[in-house]
């Protein structure tokens, strides 16, 4: 909504000019305003009630006197045209606009927008472009007109805009009236509202995760337009992938539409009546409507929404920004030519996924890495994790592994992982949740671990219900339930095998050794006696 405040226009003895503010949503942002003096003023204060006060009292006189860039618009009004008295044609017109109720008004304001076009009238004012309000929130934006001589002024918002319960974004404002009073155009330019997952700005989300993604807008009224161009323009970050039916056929086109699916006021929009295209180099999805006008039209406020998914892919950012996706709606704003348009803000939304780091050495005095060790990930239904070998680890260097989509090849997935010299493992790609590190296979001389390792994600959050703030950033781990931190590192240590002990002494080879030796000694001394005898 846009609201529109006068500044206060002082009589005798104070400053002949007055300012004009207007204020908006985010799909104001950077939008300019024009102002057209119809009639200029002339302000007799009274001052009944105090001096100067800057009101327009019941004993106070306002004379306009209309601008001559008006005069063929209010002569061809059918009142104004039979009126046989002897009032000016200013008079008339002013006589004429306070005898109209709200809904005449604002075809008055509809019906003077399209002369002033049509005769190509310069505003009289253009505001800048609007900007931030300071700790607004939600967001408004604001832009002010200074400089304008007391009059009645024709107000129109940056052309895009329109009301679905007016039917025109033209406003007619009285300058010279209370301060700081108030009106509310009622105007709003068509946006659009991007989620992920459901209603969510942010969410966490694995490699190979086909992720849901929806925008949100509204039929605008289009009146005022013959024809009218309503354009979706969504970006994927190089880490999602569009998801839709590839006919893998090489002699036909593949049907990038079979991703879309497009409700409005609830039922769904048959494909034929919208293109869609994907362009894999700037990754950009566009979805046009045909014939919008003619289609929908009566459907003013209707609720659009459009549905497609986007897998997390391997060239997924890791934490930090996360993968962004970001969306505007490009629409007519001009009448008289639907080919020209603006385009709204951008609305945006984040898919997070995380990093763990298996660090693996002996529980020595002076620890060494170990290589060797094999190694297992688990998601919380204890199913093993397919995973993909990125880079392999060197002395100095962890191996890295992500998780595997359905676009990798079987003879790529692996379902372990394996340390080496470095004894450190990287693997990329998981959402927040609780996972099981099982080790399957110990290094050679050291004993495997013998239970898992149970890890879990989670977005960082601050602060106390009802206040909570989850900072999908930056993730924080837990291992085998100790408390939570930043650290991604697991750390796995494991001890030598140990030689066994024997029983009795030097043991029972060292006993059958002395036997035979013995028995040998025995046979020897034997034979040595009878050859003495002889």
């Amino acid at each position: 909504m846009l609201t529109v405040t006068v500044s206060a226009l002082a009589a005798t003895g104070a400053p002949a000019t007055g300012s004009l503010t207007v204020t908006g949503d985010k799909e104001f942002n950077g939008k300019t305003v024009d102002a057209y003096q119809v009639f200029t003023a002339n302000w007799a204060d009274s001052n009944e009630t105090d001096t100067n006060d800057d009101n327009i009292d019941s004993g106070d006189t306002v004379s306009y006197v209309l601008n001559s860039a008006w005069n063929d618009f209010f002569s061809n009004i059918n009142a104004i045209r039979i009126d046989n008295s002897d009032k000016t044609l200013s008079e008339k017109a002013a006589g004429y606009i306070t005898g109209l109720n709200d809904a005449q008004m604002i075809q008055l304001a509809k019906d003077m927008k399209a002369f002033a076009a049509a005769n190509n009238i310069p505003p009289t004012a253009t505001s800048a472009a609007s900007a931030l309000v300071a700790n607004s929130d939600p967001a408004v934006y604001s832009t002010t007109i200074s400089g304008l001589t007391p009059g009645y002024y024709l107000v129109i918002p940056e052309s895009g805009s329109t009301s679905a319960t007016r039917g025109t974004d033209a406003t007619l404002v009285n300058v010279p009236s209370a301060a700081s009073a108030s009106w509310a155009i009622k105007s709003s330019y068509p946006g659009v509202e991007k989620t992920v997952d459901g209603n969510n700005k942010e969410t966490t989300a694995q490699i190979g995760d086909i992720i849901p993604f929806t925008l949100t807008s509204a039929v605008p009224d289009m009146t005022e337009y013959t024809a009218y161009t309503l354009k979706f323009h969504d970006t994927f970050s190089p880490g999602l992938t569009y998801q839709y039916t590839d006919d893998n056929d090489p002699g036909t086109t593949d049907d990038v539409k079979s991703g879309v699916t497009i409700t409005i006021d609830g039922d769904t929009v048959a494909p034929s009546k919208y293109n869609v295209a994907f362009n894999p180099t700037t990754r950009v999805l566009d979805i046009e409507f045909i014939n919008f006008k003619a289609e929908f039209g009566s459907k003013k406020g209707a609720p659009i929404v459009i549905t497609y998914s986007a897998m997390l892919n391997e060239s997924a950012a890791i934490a930090g920004n996360g993968n962004l996706n970001t969306a505007n709606v490009e629409y007519s704003n001009d009448p008289s030519d639907s080919t020209k348009t603006n385009s709204s803000t951008d609305s945006e939304t984040k898919v997070y996924t995380y990093e763990i780091n298996i660090d693996k050495y002996s529980d020595d005095a002076t620890p060494v890495q170990l290589p060797g060790a094999v190694f297992q990930l688990k998601d919380s239904s204890d199913a093993v994790i397919d995973l993909v070998l990125v880079t392999q680890g060197t002395a100095s260097a962890a191996s890295v592994y992500r998780l595997a989509t359905s676009d990798d090849a079987a003879a790529s997935k692996v379902d372990s992982v394996t340390t080496p010299a470095s004894g450190l493992v990287k693997i990329k790609g998981l959402k927040a949740g609780t996972y099981t590190l099982v080790e399957t296979a110990a290094p050679t001389g050291y004993n495997k671990l013998a239970s898992p390792i149970t890890i879990v994600i989670a977005p960082k959050t601050t602060g106390s219900a009802p206040d909570i703030v989850t900072d999908y950033t930056t993730p924080t781990y837990s291992i085998n339930g100790d408390t939570a931190s930043e650290n991604s590192k697991i750390n796995v240590v494991n001890s030598k095998g140990s030689i066994l002990p024997t029983t009795g002494g030097i043991g029972t080879i060292g006993l059958t050794i002395a036997g035979v030796a013995i028995v040998i000694l025995g046979i020897i001394f034997t034979s040595r006696r009878k050859k003495s005898k002889e």
